[in-house]
């Protein structure tokens, strides 16, 4: 029988090194972001950080401008 949890797991969160990847950063400023405070939310277990693609799509929705007038909703 398959390991459902993991896999789903797998299928809606990223690793640091995916996200810095998906957004073309380094994994230094995530974990900056994670140190002071910013970045989407993540998910700690043990040493292993999961950032679920919901806070993922969430951060990017809020900081989407049309202008580099435009403030954060």
């Amino acid at each position: 029988m398959p390991n459902t949890t993991k896999s789903v797991l797998s299928s809606s969160a990223l690793t640091e090194a995916q996200l810095a990847e998906r957004w073309n950063i380094s994994r230094k400023t995530l974990q900056a972001w994670r140190l002071k405070g910013g970045g989407p939310e993540y998910v700690k277990i043990g040493s292993a950080i999961r950032y679920m693609m919901r806070a993922v799509n969430q951060y990017e929705s809020v900081n989407t401008h049309d202008s580099t007038s435009s403030s954060a909703a």
